[in-house]
């Protein structure tokens, strides 16, 4: 029997899981990555991703621990403390994990779990090898230092990030309004921010059309803010936006006598893709703009999207099969996330936020008639309401945003 010839591009998780899965369903596979295995997995610099967990398909560990893969995270994250443009934050605190960290780098990270995986199973990792261009017809031009070539595969999966080279043609292509940029700075040792609970801080003066967050676990810390490229006022770089953050009096107080490890730096899609194979190529991950649009989360939509591209592998018709389970199982949420973005991070003013964020305490903190009793409140609530509904965005925003908070949220008072 002929067995197919899958080509992975790239060895990120999501190849990672594509590969294996491709593997499982009897292709023969190979997994082309442009990087060196050392800067994978032995690299000392500490990076970290979060794992989202609020979605509909249950935990997040379990749903990736039912495709095969074991992820230890680091931290989990039981709450979050908002901070509207005004500087008052909301404390909240979940009915579950909202969400992991997880380590991309270093011995025992989820990369270097994945990659010993494929090698255990004996599929080819061609590491420092780069995909010059791929057609639908199956076609790869390689080249690995001086030497250049090209290759043939049955399936082509492309996980090679955003900049995707696979996906060239297949999908739609990126503007500057299509991404967030994100810039900060990881540490490490004592800090006086509290574990497990993540902080977010709204705003145009640090975050335009975005958030800076705080991403703390008990001995490390991750500072980053976040924007979008179209909203930023020419002659202001992304820089500047972090160091607002970093002076920010509670969170220079916070990182207290930690100290720096790394600079973090990338950019995320924030609206889907349309298409996610043609012909002999599927696309998965960040290739196929499968971040969610409101808060950025990737790595769960990555493995699995990588899963569902090496099992359909197994079908007649893998781009088909493939696209019509991405349609089916991650494609709404993103797009009711989607809809979340248009309605609430690229519309709201700061003032707007700030009578949004009011807006909710008042509906979770379960004293809706106390409000009326308190002039302050009342006026937060009533502004709020009048100003949003008169722009046309409470109703969206209110159908959108307020299911997710009671479900998940408690106000801690």
């Amino acid at each position: 029997m002929n067995r197919k010839k899958v080509i992975v591009v790239g060895a990120g998780p999501s190849g990672c899981a594509a590969a294996i899965s491709a593997y499982e369903s009897g292709a023969s596979v190979e997994v082309i990555e442009s990087r060196q295995r050392a800067s994978i997995v032995e690299s000392e610099t500490t990076s970290f991703e979060a794992l989202q967990n609020l979605t509909q398909d249950g935990d997040a560990l379990e749903l990736i621990s039912k495709m095969g893969f074991d992820i230890e995270p680091e931290a989990a994250y039981l709450g979050a403390k908002i901070y509207p443009p005004s500087g008052k934050p909301l404390d909240f605190r979940l009915n579950r994990p909202h969400g992991y960290f997880i380590r991309r780098r270093g011995q025992g990270s989820i990369d270097h779990q994945m990659i010993e995986r494929i090698e255990r199973a004996g599929i080819k990792i061609e590491f420092g090898t780069r995909v010059e261009g791929a057609t639908p017809d199956g076609r790869l031009t390689i080249t690995k230092g001086d030497d250049r070539f090209d290759m043939r595969a049955d399936i082509i999966i492309g996980a090679d990030g955003r900049s995707t080279t696979v996906g060239k043609g297949i999908a739609s292509p990126l503007f500057r309004k299509d991404i967030a940029i994100g810039i900060g700075r990881h540490f490490k040792g004592p800090h006086g921010f509290e574990p497990g609970i993540a902080q977010c801080w709204l705003g145009s003066r640090l975050c335009p059309g975005e958030y800076s967050y705080v991403l703390p676990s008990r001995e490390e810390v991750t500072v980053v803010t976040t924007m979008r490229p179209h909203m930023v006022p020419k002659g202001t770089s992304y820089g500047e936006y972090l160091e607002r953050f970093l002076a920010t009096p509670a969170i220079r107080e916070g990182l207290g006598p930690s100290h720096k490890v790394c600079d973090v730096f990338g950019s995320v899609p924030v609206t889907p893709g349309i298409r996610f194979g043609k012909g002999k190529i599927l696309l998965a991950g960040e290739s196929a703009r499968l971040t969610d649009p409101l808060l950025g989360f990737g790595m769960k939509n990555s493995i699995l999207s990588g899963h569902l591209a090496g099992s359909s592998i197994a079908h007649v018709d893998p781009v088909n099969e493939y696209t019509t389970w991405i349609n089916e199982k991650i494609v709404p949420d993103l797009k009711k996330r989607m809809r979340a973005r248009e309605t609430i991070m690229d519309s709201l003013e700061d003032h707007q936020i700030d009578q949004m964020v009011s807006m909710i305490e008042v509906v979770i903190s379960g004293t809706e008639v106390d409000a009326f009793f308190d002039s302050r409140r009342r006026k937060a609530l009533g502004s709020g309401i009048w100003s949003l509904t008169r722009k046309g965005y409470t109703a969206q925003a209110m159908k959108l945003l307020l299911p997710l908070v009671r479900a998940n949220f408690s106000l801690k008072m």
